[in-house]
């Protein structure tokens, strides 16, 4: 099974560099896509652990913060 996350990623990514600065915002970029990657995989843990303790209403929750989560991200992606 799935690993469970035990605590939320921390979200320490800084200010954001300026646009012209391409390489610096890319990174800056790939930071947020993968601390809301992160999130994501952390509100599913929270979402299975409280659907197996019969907890539909956190279940249903987290799952919404979770989903959030990816939208969040791919807005953070590269587009190709």
């Amino acid at each position: 099974g799935a690993a469970v996350i035990s605590e939320e990623p921390s979200h320490l990514i800084g200010p954001t560099p300026p646009t012209t600065d391409h390489k610096a915002h890319a990174e800056f970029m790939k930071k947020h896509a993968e601390y809301y990657r992160n999130m994501e995989v952390y509100e599913q843990s929270l979402a299975k652990q409280y659907g197996n303790e019969g907890n539909t209403d956190l279940k249903t929750k987290h799952e919404a913060l979770a989903s959030h989560d990816r939208a969040i991200a791919s807005e953070y992606e590269p587009r190709n």
